[in-house]
């Protein structure tokens, strides 16, 4: 699956349109680490408790993929996940 993130709220709708018409389509693991290495100290995610900025959620993401390496799982392997719509520790 391919997708494009953009992060910047500042720009405005015909920035947006000329720059959604000439962006690559990147996988969701580029997307979420280009954003990590572009804005690291903005928001992410945040839900009514918690908040974590880009450099936080890629270090999150990369404790579960390392997990998920130890465990078998390989690159481009599908898998599901089954859990709460919330963030936790």
């Amino acid at each position: 699956m391919k997708a494009c993130v953009t992060t910047a709220n500042s720009i405005d709708n015909t920035q947006r349109k000329e720059s959604e018409a000439s962006a690559e389509l990147l996988d969701i693991d580029t997307c979420l680490r280009r954003s990590a290495q572009q804005h690291p100290a903005q928001l992410a995610l945040a839900d009514s408790r918690q908040q974590l900025t880009w450099a936080k959620l890629d270090r999150q993401l990369n404790r579960v993929a390392n997990a998920l390496i130890g465990i078998g799982i390989q690159p481009n392997e599908r898998m599901a996940i089954l859990g709460l719509n919330a963030y936790s520790d």
